[in-house]
């Protein structure tokens, strides 16, 4: 009976360390969330084959690197889509079957990439490439070959009718792909909070991205605070740097002194190893008054950066 709240970093760490602290509580070490969204749309695909995600990217050359280019800007449409994969059918045979698509990604079967580590866009885009690439893990020579498939796509982009078009219109061009998320389903190992809540409260940042076969049928609540008696057994996922967190967390140190939830865990997202605090009844600081029994308030702020609890 206790509440858990996880509280998103403000923005990505500009430290090379791959992959996000979120993707590591969701996902689990190996941040696979190409398997998530492949059963959460094909619930009965293989469990024993191996998932990865496919973007259609832009990359632009900076003075003297790589970056890439957030693909919300590309908007690309369902027949350049379509005209761009049919035009490198041969390569993504090679890479693996397709079991989803559409006008921005898709989803494919890859047992030759099993042992690629990856990052995702959110954590590449906008920075300097060389770094994000594809490495290998156990396997050496893994992300060569991706990296020959990936070569050899943009050469056929480079001057596909498409992007032509496009770029005498004044759009980017879509001139390479994006790998991320590779995975059998075995891989999924979300944080056990996750796998324990039976509420789900997320009103800033939609929780139902998080795609996970084992817990995206559980409720999802997105008002903006949940009241004393919702929050036994629940987690919410939010920005310590907005009002509405440190009012979430009086309301959840105000039912922790009414009995309604025995225990608050605090997980801090913005840390790989996702450190926790348990936070009972008794870490409350006493009120100095004649009320002994009455406690004020400690703010979340204190909690998080080593104050009285």
């Amino acid at each position: 009976m206790f509440y858990t709240l996880a509280l998103l970093p403000d923005s990505h760490s500009e430290e090379l360390m791959r992959g996000l602290p979120l993707e590591f509580f969701l996902y689990g070490p190996k941040r696979c969330h190409a398997v998530s969204e492949v059963f959460s749309i094909l619930p009965d695909c293989s469990q024993e084959k191996t998932y990865a995600r496919l973007d259609w990217v832009h990359i632009h050359a900076a003075r003297d690197h790589l970056v890439l280019t957030d693909p919300k800007l590309l908007d690309i449409q369902d027949h350049e889509s379509t005209a761009l994969l049919s035009s490198v059918q041969d390569i993504l045979s090679e890479i693996g079957p397709c079991v989803f698509q559409d006008s921005h990604h898709a989803l494919i079967e890859t047992p030759a990439l099993r042992t690629l580590d990856t990052v995702t866009i959110a954590q590449a885009q906008d920075r300097n490439i060389d770094f994000w690439m594809p490495q290998d893990t156990s396997e050496p020579g893994v992300a060569r070959l991706w990296r020959r498939w990936q070569n050899e796509i943009q050469m056929i982009w480079f001057n596909h009718p498409v992007n032509l078009k496009r770029q005498s219109e004044g759009l980017l061009p879509i001139n390479s792909v994006w790998i991320s998320g590779i995975g059998q389903h075995s891989d999924l190992k979300p944080h056990p909070s996750l796998l324990r809540a039976q509420t789900l409260h997320d009103p800033h940042r939609p929780f139902d991205e998080l795609l996970l076969p084992p817990i995206n049928q559980r409720p999802l609540v997105k008002d903006v605070l949940l009241s004393p008696t919702e929050l036994a057994q629940s987690i919410s996922l939010l920005n310590p740097a907005e009002a509405d967190t440190e009012k979430q967390w009086q309301i959840a140190c105000q039912a922790l002194q009414d009995g309604l939830i025995e225990s608050i865990q605090i997980i801090d997202l913005s840390q790989q190893d996702l450190p926790e605090k348990m936070i009972q009844w008794s870490d409350l600081p006493q009120r100095k008054s004649w009320a002994f029994w009455q406690k004020k308030n400690l703010s979340l702020h204190d909690v998080i950066h080593g104050g009285e609890a």
